[in-house]
């Protein structure tokens, strides 16, 4: 009865870490999130500083050719892609009403004639 009753509650403190776990992660994605539309924000509303810093990062690399280009070239080009995706895909988590929607499709609309505007689209594609 005593080893049941001890593996029982291994049993439910493992099952709470996992839980304490998966809220952890769950924190952490929504601040990300949070995170990502502050910069999303950022890129549509004032472009010029955080498109020059892109610039800056891009400007080695992609003045390298095939063989000249170097790992971590590769990765500088790699890592700007996958901001640019990451903007155009963040969104606000659902519930937040249909105010909030609108003005995040106008962020959305904002942050991609920006990405226009300055050629970053016909780099990127």
């Amino acid at each position: 009865v005593v080893a049941a009753d001890l593996e029982e509650v291994v049993r439910r403190r493992a099952g709470r870490r996992r839980i304490d776990s998966h809220a952890a992660v769950r924190r952490n994605a929504v601040e990300q999130g949070g995170a990502l539309l502050e910069l999303k924000r950022v890129f549509a509303r004032d472009p010029t500083r955080p498109l020059a810093a892109l610039v800056r990062l891009l400007s080695g690399p992609l003045s390298r050719r095939g063989s000249g280009r170097t790992e971590e070239d590769h990765l500088a080009i790699e890592l700007v892609l996958h901001l640019v995706r990451n903007l155009l895909a963040a969104v606000r988590p659902p519930g937040g009403g249909q105010g909030e929607a609108d003005r995040d499709a106008q962020l959305h609309a904002d942050l991609v004639a920006v990405l226009r505007e300055e050629l970053v689209l016909d780099v990127v594609l």
